[in-house]
């Protein structure tokens, strides 16, 4: 993508100064032209960095409590979606926690299938998610493809 780019903008800058030599002559050299291209460089970076918090990773939970590493996440909503797994049907709570300790909510998720939720209005900070299954102790929910963002 970053190579693709930068070939797209090469050919952009050199069209452009070909254009203004032939309208005025003695405008653009190579020279300027490396010149343009160096210092435009990490601007391209710069797009392909998101401006807010995305973590991921997975885990299995049968019963009782599993916590997730704190992170920092800088937007003013934080989300989660993940894909679950289990023989059975059930349903088991995750709850955003500051790291100071203080629960910011908890919602359901669903042993079987794709769920996402989110907290609203959160200030940015280093949350961790509390996962919590109290029921069916001798099933195991597997929890794959889990997303935890920040907007």
């Amino acid at each position: 993508m970053i190579t693709e780019w930068k070939s797209i903008q090469a050919k952009i800058v050199t069209a452009g100064f070909i254009l203004a030599a032939g309208c005025m002559p003695n405008v653009a050299t190579a020279a300027d032209i490396t010149q343009i291209q160096e210092v435009t460089e990490p601007m391209i970076h710069m797009t392909q960095i998101s401006p807010y918090s995305w973590y991921g990773e997975s885990f299995s939970i049968s019963y009782g409590k599993k916590q997730t590493a704190t992170k920092y996440f800088d937007g003013s909503n934080i989300g989660i979606e993940l894909t679950c797994s289990a023989p059975i049907a059930g349903v088991f709570r995750v709850s955003l926690v500051s790291s100071t300790g203080v629960e910011m909510g908890a919602r359901s998720i669903s042993y079987q299938g794709y769920t996402n939720v989110s907290w609203l209005n959160v200030p940015a900070g280093r949350y961790y998610f509390l996962f919590t299954k109290q029921s069916d102790p001798h099933i195991t929910v597997t929890a794959d493809q889990l997303a935890m963002f920040s907007w």
